[in-house]
């Protein structure tokens, strides 16, 4: 390269930003891994540009220190970003939203996993909330290691929806069932992001019986699986009803 070190730095600073800004318009996924590579491809250069212009301010000796200075403000930068946009994030609002509706003790929450409202539990589920004049709380969560935060708030937004759109979808689908089996009852959806036993944990504090099925199938991998009926029966403050699901023979 001739071009001086300091010019490449800021072609791929402004290449960085260009990439991170076009999250704002991505409406579907092969628009979101186009924008996800050209963002990716600027964020190599614009590092090893970075570590370029610490080697050329930093006498020799002091290399190593400031190669670590350098890495350890990234990280601190990076933590910093993350915190501010997930605390700005739309299922921490939801988790608030969900733990006041169901403060009424009359309250069921059912996890929903990828078997939807073919899974048993959704029956039982049903019919415990008609036959006890309760309330229904439908929940389903996008694992964590699906959604980790990549430390831009615009990024981690747009992952976000791509990934919840699928779960909203079937969450509304066993609403709709339950709703047409008992339209008396008080039905609510909502999706989180996160951990799938500590979020059903965290939003069935206030509810008079959590309902899980015994573990989940599908393409959908990891919505909600058998180790998380089982985490939450072990650490739930509540009852919990873990209804077996059916295996196809």
């Amino acid at each position: 390269w001739t071009t001086p070190l300091w010019a490449r730095f800021v072609v791929g600073v402004v290449a960085l930003t260009i990439g991170t800004s076009l999250f704002l318009v991505v409406t579907s996924v092969p628009m979101l891994a186009v924008v996800m590579f050209v963002t990716g491809f600027a964020i190599a250069p614009t590092l090893i540009n970075g570590n370029g212009l610490v080697q050329h301010f930093v006498r020799p000796s002091q290399l190593t220190e400031g190669l670590t200075w350098v890495a350890t403000s990234l990280g601190v930068g990076v933590s910093v970003g993350v915190s501010v946009g997930v605390g700005d994030s739309a299922w921490q609002r939801q988790l608030q939203e969900i733990r006041e509706q169901l403060g009424n003790p009359r309250h069921l929450l059912l996890g929903v996993d990828r078997l939807g409202r073919d899974n048993p539990a959704v029956l039982a589920a049903g019919r415990y909330a008609a036959r006890h004049g309760a309330g229904l709380a439908l929940v389903t969560v996008v694992p964590e290691a699906l959604s980790m935060p990549t430390g831009s708030a615009d990024l981690d937004r747009a992952v976000r929806e791509q990934l919840t759109e699928p779960a909203q979808s079937l969450v509304d689908q066993v609403a709709e069932s339950v709703r047409e089996d008992h339209p008396e009852l008080d039905v609510e959806t909502f999706v989180f992001s996160g951990q799938p036993a500590d979020q059903l944990v965290e939003a069935g504090r206030s509810a008079e019986l959590v309902v899980v099925g015994s573990r989940g199938y599908g393409g959908f991998r990891g919505l909600l699986m058998g180790s998380v009926s089982q985490a939450v029966l072990q650490e739930g403050e509540g009852p919990v009803m873990v209804v077996p699901a059916r295996r196809k023979s």
